[in-house]
């Protein structure tokens, strides 16, 4: 039970009409630029949008890597014991005398018990991971909307993880899949409530404190969830708009992006 196709291939992306006249279409009265300089503005702004979008997703694969890191180590862990157990018997069998195998044994009351045991477990984890699968398809259509597994796919797309990657987590590790996505900490139903006024002080938002860079990137990581709230990103990146080259401390080109 999966909740993405792996074969599923992700729709073309818009093309841009070589013959279409877009200062005509976009400047003018009514229109969405009143004058080229406005349009020119909109563009600066959109640039600088895109390359304060790109170092967000920059962050997003770096806490995906580690995610992905500590979730592999399992596996491993347990291969390495599992070898050393291997070879543990192995060296306890060099010094012990052949034991002939008795040919004529038959499957008593505690093989038979043990067989039905391992089937009921296993019956067992295929029900946990359907009840996961339909969980996290519950939670990300109340997260993304009715076309989330289009956005879903376009976000595991920008981090790299597979599909079959996504449908493991699902499966298996909810709770890990949604700190990959972003999703940690929010309730199914949640809604905004406003904080009584005697708490309205603790908004970090409100206050003479400057938000540069380094403000928002301690919130990542103390409260990954409401730094990865849209609400957060928009104010952000106003936040940068009107601090400009000030905005740019601690370690805000460690990714490279102007």
């Amino acid at each position: 039970m999966n909740i993405l196709d792996p074969t599923n291939q992700q729709p073309d992306p818009p093309q841009i009409d070589p013959n279409k006249d877009y200062l005509e279409e976009l400047v003018g009265e009514g229109k969405k630029f009143k004058s080229p300089i406005e349009l020119a503005r909109g563009k600066a702004e959109s640039d600088l949008y895109i390359e304060h979008m790109k170092g967000r997703m920059d962050e997003l694969r770096q806490d995906y890597t580690k995610l992905h890191d500590e979730y592999n180590a399992g596996p491993k862990l347990k291969e390495t014991l599992d070898q050393y157990m291997q070879e543990l018997k192995q060296s306890q069998g060099n010094q012990l005398p052949p034991v002939q195998e008795d040919k004529s044994a038959v499957l008593d009351d505690a093989k038979l018990a043990e067989m039905i045991k391992q089937h009921i477990a296993a019956n067992k984890q295929v029900d946990s991971e359907e009840s996961n699968v339909r969980t996290v398809e519950s939670k990300l259509q109340e997260t993304y909307g009715p076309n989330y597994k289009q956005l879903v796919s376009q976000q595991i797309n920008q981090l790299g993880i597979s599909v079959e990657f996504f449908n493991d987590l699902a499966r298996k590790h909810p709770a890990v899949l949604y700190r990959t996505l972003g999703m940690e900490g929010q309730r199914q139903g949640e809604t905004f409530q406003a904080p009584p006024t005697s708490t309205r002080g603790s908004d970090p938002f409100v206050g003479p404190t400057k938000r540069t860079n380094a403000f928002y990137q301690k919130m990542r990581q103390t409260d990954p969830v409401k730094y990865r709230d849209p609400k957060t990103q928009d104010q952000m990146f106003k936040d940068y708009i009107a601090l400009g080259d000030e905005f740019e401390d601690g370690d805000f080109n460690r990714f490279g992006h102007r």
